[in-house]
């Protein structure tokens, strides 16, 4: 009979990241209307109790993850800004190509924002 290794407890804050990026990659792969409560569970390993403890419901779950995303792209924009002082049209439009060059980066990171 094989000894499965005892599972390490998470941090509040750990387990809240995961279940976020476990989040993440469910809403990049079927949007935000293909999440729900018991995949998300699933896929965290975690029961829907431990995630209603923690976010509430399905949609602190999402209000949380928007904000964190939001966040994420916000700083892309405060760095595009730093990067091209001055201003007018030629800041305008340096800024908008350093946002454009982001998207292309990393296009599911604008999903949860452009999604209809």
């Amino acid at each position: 009979m094989a000894v499965s290794a005892p599972r390490q407890r998470m941090s509040s804050a750990l387990r809240r990241d995961q279940i976020l990026d476990i989040a993440w990659s469910i809403v990049v792969k079927d949007g935000l209307a293909g999440i729900n409560m018991e995949q998300l569970a699933g896929e965290a390993g975690v029961t829907r109790t431990l995630i209603y403890q923690l976010y509430g419901n399905l949609s602190g779950v999402l209000v949380a993850l928007i904000d964190r995303e939001y966040n994420k792209a916000l700083e892309k924009f405060l760095q595009a800004v730093a990067r091209n002082p001055g201003s007018g049209t030629s800041q305008f439009v340096a800024i908008m190509a350093a946002m454009l060059e982001a998207l292309d980066e990393d296009p599911s990171a604008w999903r949860i924002f452009l999604e209809p």
